[in-house]
């Protein structure tokens, strides 16, 4: 455990270190945080599934219920998405945009989404005259890229499995620099993002909660002091219970996550892409050349059993969550968990999460509004000195929102500002009046979205790996795009 709490720091440049003990202290939060909030989740889905908790361990799980589906309903209907439930069902839909750029430049695109493939249409042109058209085809194993109009006889070619080892190649070869492979390695991953209608990891899903329903038989729930909370704007009396796990309970819990993580493969890349996300890191190959996830639950789970027991309090109103809390570890690992339920218009409608240590704070929060037609929403997360803020406000009737979004990495900050209006006709159309960024216009134009995708094809012609290419057969393919211009 000692190479866990030094942040499993071990690079000769400067700036290596820099962002892997930054990265280090995030994973400090990220995992024992990722297994508080699944050991919840997990505890209300079986409780509410299989109905087997005592009566007080009912109340906090239909709590839960409560607050979640409230508030999915009351979001759901403000933006009256149900009959356009079905686009997104299952993963498969296509979407055509048309935008014009800076008053000059058009781009038109035909997006296809299926369960297997993703295919894409480019057309950019200029006063009404067409630059370039293009096709791309992407899945699990390959991308290719085509421009009939400058290399008809060629398509660009990317080989999805071994793109790490072709990047690091280019690294050696002096061709790209570090920040620019950990681009391109982020860029295949998060195209590569867990499908959670994949069968694999619903078993492995399912499989977590089978291991662990045996601790919740043993998990002691007793009632605690009552105490006045804000919600709905006034000081409202709530109930309180206390959730006491201990040492052993957590511990079979994180046993129980390594066994599944071991065993089934995409829950394991679900895990890790999520960790390395949540924990800063460019790509889940860095991640994983720091971290070993699975050694990290097993040094938790020995440390955690040997731990004191750890008290989950629960306040209650109208069936309602009011408040969780908790606190775990000492002295440089203790955490302080709070998450304050405010209500409104609805159970989440303001809320605020905030997760604190002796050296670093995290706060997401929301705040809102709903009355006759507006609804206007307001999302703040704030860490170290970075932070984001998203403003939305939206006429329900007129269809007309704008969104305002600041964000600040502890060095500038960058401001964007969206306008437009959702078209209620058969298809999903997004009107776009306008985005800024930094207080400069982008672009204007609309976005329809339909529930089936069209055929996707693939790109047609010899395949040049664009990852392997010599600097001469770069020369060769510039020469003839340039020639064909």
């Amino acid at each position: 455990m000692d190479e866990m709490n030094n942040g499993y720091v071990n690079q000769t440049e400067e700036t290596g270190q820099e962002h892997n003990k930054k990265a280090g202290s995030s994973v400090r939060f990220i995992i024992p945080v990722a297994v508080f909030i699944g050991l919840v989740l997990i505890l209300a889905g079986v409780a509410a599934a299989t109905g087997m908790f005592s009566d007080r361990k009912k109340i906090i799980t239909q709590a839960f219920t409560n607050t979640f589906a409230q508030s999915a309903e009351a979001v759901g209907k403000v933006w009256q998405m149900e009959e356009y439930s079905d686009i997104f069902a299952d993963g498969q839909y296509a979407v055509d945009m048309d935008f014009n750029l800076d008053g000059y430049l058009q781009l038109e695109m035909q997006i296809d989404t299926s369960k297997d493939a993703y295919g894409a249409f480019f057309d950019i042109g200029y006063f009404g005259s067409s630059l370039l058209q293009a096709n791309l085809y992407v899945d699990e194993t390959e991308l290719l890229f085509g421009m009939p109009y400058y290399i008809g006889d060629y398509v660009f070619y990317v080989d999805r499995d071994s793109l790490n080892e072709d990047v690091q190649n280019l690294i050696r070869n002096g061709l790209i620099d570090e920040e620019t492979a950990d681009y391109i390695r982020t860029l295949n991953e998060g195209s590569r993002n867990v499908d959670f209608q994949d069968d694999e990891l619903k078993q492995g899903l399912k499989e977590l909660a089978g291991e662990i329903t045996h601790i919740f038989h043993t998990i002691k729930v007793e009632k605690a002091e009552s105490k006045s909370l804000t919600i709905d704007g006034g000081k409202k009396k709530c109930k309180g219970y206390v959730v006491t796990l201990t040492g052993q309970h957590l511990a079979d819990y994180f046993l129980s996550i390594k066994e599944v993580y071991e065993k089934n493969e995409a829950f394991r890349n679900y895990c890790n892409e999520s960790a390395a996300l949540g924990a800063g890191f460019s790509s889940t190959e860095d991640f994983l050349s720091i971290y070993d996830p699975a050694r990290l639950l097993e040094e938790y789970a020995q440390e955690i059993d040997a731990q004191k027991e750890l008290d989950i309090y629960f306040y209650i109103n109208k069936k309602v969550l009011a408040q969780v809390y908790t606190e775990f570890g000492e002295g440089n690992s203790h955490l302080e968990l709070e998450w304050n339920i405010l209500g409104g218009s609805f159970p989440l409608e303001n809320t605020e999460f905030i997760l604190s240590s002796s050296t670093d704070e995290f706060v997401l929060s929301r705040r809102g509004s709903m009355e006759k037609n507006s609804y206007e929403a307001e999302y703040e997360m704030k860490m170290d000195d970075q932070g984001m803020i998203i403003t939305l406000e939206y006429d329900k009737d007129r269809g007309d929102f704008q969104i305002n979004a600041g964000f600040d990495n502890g060095i500038y900050l960058t401001t964007l500002l969206l306008e437009g209006d959702i078209d209620r006709s058969k298809e999903l159309r997004i009107n776009l009046d306008n985005l800024e960024i930094d207080e400069e216009e982008i672009l204007a134009g609309e976005i329809t979205i339909y529930d089936k995708p069209r055929k996707i094809e693939k790109p047609e012609g010899k395949k040049l790996d664009i990852l392997k290419m010599s600097e001469e057969e770069w020369e060769e393919i510039i020469e003839e795009i340039f020639n064909n211009m």
